[in-house]
């Protein structure tokens, strides 16, 4: 695997991107050893993000292997990430509240992509319910919570990132 995410990582700077995003990491371990920053990293040439996924479990965040966000910070940190994020699972509220404890763990630019609330299954189809303008309204208070970067997530389409800029312009 390891080998297979350094060439991915090589031919995508090859081709010119300005940075690489790890994301929807579930696993601190795989994110750090694995994919993000000992295989992305040794490209060497780009600054790389690496974005967990995180459940709220009372006032705190957790990856679905049990780490906290602060375990999570620091350990990115010390693995060299020249960014750290948060994606999918958590709607807006949500990452409100991250988005502040996590700027309060780090001083790297964080990288937050809510999903468009909580999915609804009805008729058998997967639902967001959050409208472009909820989602882009609750963006300024992740702004104002110290993040450097915001987008979206599942449940998010084009109508949202416009939203989402014009807001935030």
């Amino acid at each position: 695997m390891e080998a297979a995410f350094k060439d991915q990582a090589r031919v995508l700077v090859e081709g010119g991107v300005h940075f690489l995003i790890i994301e929807t990491m579930y696993a601190l371990e795989e994110a750090v050893v694995v994919v993000a920053l000992h295989s992305a990293k040794a490209q060497g040439s780009v600054p790389v993000v690496a974005s967990m996924t995180f459940n709220k479990v009372k006032d705190g965040f957790f990856t679905m292997m049990g780490e906290s966000l602060e375990e999570v910070v620091s350990s990115l940190d010390q693995a060299g990430a020249d960014g750290l994020g948060a994606n999918c699972t958590l709607g807006t509220q949500d990452m409100i509240l991250l988005a502040e404890k996590m700027r309060k763990l780090t001083s790297k630019p964080i990288l937050i992509q809510p999903n468009a609330g909580k999915p609804v299954l009805k008729d058998g189809i997967t639902r967001y319910e959050q409208t472009p303008e909820e989602f882009a309204a609750d963006a300024k208070a992740i702004r104002a919570a110290g993040v450097d970067m915001i987008g979206g997530c599942c449940g998010t389409d084009p109508n949202f990132i416009r939203e989402l800029a014009r807001v935030l312009e």
